[in-house]
């Protein structure tokens, strides 16, 4: 799915903005290059979170993640430039979404987790997506009972696969509509990096096709998919790059939901192109925040003025931080 003209392509790419290096290109060379390198972490109070283990994968494990997550879309029939929404909390499996769809030419759509079926009615409107993946709690919250209701009044939605939810759940309506996506996973035989650059060149997926749709804010009016290519990803990755001074090998904690424009732009774009550790945080906790800036060596993070001037008039709490390696922070508001 191309969106931009192709005079657009044609001026971009001459003047050395564009190229034809995909987001799954990237990854497939980073992940063989240094297979045993941290990856991604999951937040350490994930088992609060959602009741799930906090997990860490290397850059070798993510690659079979990805190609479990790939050889599991091919088997269930979604194609090049299907689309899928995503609703779930910052999370390891978020990049095994986000990179299998960029090595299958699958639009994902990501949401926020408070979203709630007006917004939701309207992304699925918009998109006609057949297939959603949420998780079963996010704290005291149900998105998988949510999603389930959700289907009764979107009859586009004929999928819904959810990460921790039980093969039989009474509390959920409508719970065979609902696929725990975990044993469908288990039983997906990971495709190779050979396999995944084969189907890549197969399906004839450029670096000018849409990777995913996000959703602004909606402040003034319902919320506006905003499609973006590999290639736009990538220009506004080099700017976040450029703005951190981020180094090969970086160390990442970001606390944006990893659903929106600056969360993707730093968690899945600046990461990928400088090959480093990427540390999810969400939903905003000062404690765990601190914690993991002590105990994972980040280079690179984000906070929002408020955070920042907190610390500043409580600068006891950021003891342990070794800002030899921890020194740049992004901030910004709306």
């Amino acid at each position: 799915m191309i969106v931009v003209s192709p005079e657009k392509i044609a001026q971009y790419t001459q003047a050395g903005w564009w190229g034809e290096r995909t987001l799954g290109e990237l990854f497939i060379d980073t992940a063989l290059r240094q297979p045993d390198l941290l990856a991604v972490a999951d937040p350490p109070n994930r088992p609060a979170i959602t009741g799930d283990a906090a997990q860490r994968w290397t850059w070798g494990e993510l690659l079979t993640q990805v190609g479990r997550y790939c050889a599991f879309l091919d088997q269930q029939g979604i194609r090049k430039d299907d689309i899928i929404v995503v609703q779930m909390p910052n999370c390891v499996e978020m990049h095994a979404i986000y990179l299998a769809c960029a090595v299958s030419g699958v639009v994902v759509s990501p949401v926020p987790m408070q979203y709630r079926a007006h917004e939701l009615s309207h992304v699925l409107e918009t998109t006609r997506a057949r297939v959603a993946i949420t998780t079963a709690r996010v704290g005291k919250n149900s998105p998988a009972q949510q999603w389930a209701e959700q289907k009764s009044i979107s009859p586009v939605i004929d999928r819904v696969w959810v990460y921790g939810l039980p093969v039989t759940n009474a509390a959920v309506p409508a719970a065979s509509t609902l696929q725990a996506i975990e044993p469908a996973l288990e039983q997906s035989v990971p495709w190779t990096a050979t396999q995944l650059r084969a189907h890549l060149r197969a399906i004839g997926l450029t670096a000018n096709d849409v990777l995913t749709i996000c959703w602004t804010s909606g402040t003034e009016a319902m919320p506006k998919g905003v499609p973006r290519s590999h290639n736009e990803w990538l220009i506004v990755g080099l700017s976040v790059i450029d703005a951190g001074g981020l180094q090969p090998g970086a160390q990442l904690l970001i606390p944006y939901p990893f659903v929106n424009m600056a969360g993707v732009s730093t968690s899945l774009a600046a990461w990928l192109m400088v090959g480093g550790g990427l540390h999810h945080h969400h939903p905003f906790d000062i404690d765990v925040f601190i914690e993991q800036l002590v105990n994972e060596a980040v280079h690179y993070t984000v906070a929002a003025p408020a955070v920042l001037s907190m610390l500043l008039k409580d600068a006891h709490k950021l003891q342990g931080v070794d800002f030899s390696k921890l020194q740049r922070i992004g901030s910004g508001g709306g």
